[in-house]
């Protein structure tokens, strides 16, 4: 939880929209959420990290916050 506040406090989840110089081998399909839709998609993994914490849905919850953080560290920038 900690993590996604720090993406929306040092403003990287715009930088995750940006244009990419390269991307990742294999995942070069994946591309960021258009418009403020990765704004919305930190919100989710906060409320999932949320319950992660709190033990709700523990099973689920986790799940869904791994394939979500994987998608935003697929569809990131990376400089080479």
């Amino acid at each position: 939880m900690w993590e996604v506040y720090r993406y929306f406090d040092h403003g990287w989840i715009d930088g995750t929209s940006s244009s990419r110089t390269s991307t990742y081998l294999g995942f070069g399909w994946v591309e960021p959420w258009p418009g403020n839709w990765m704004h919305a998609h930190f919100v989710a993994l906060g409320m999932l990290a949320f319950c992660i914490m709190i033990g709700f849905a523990y099973r689920v919850a986790t799940v869904l916050f791994f394939f979500g953080f994987t998608y935003v560290f697929c569809s990131s920038r990376r400089d080479t």
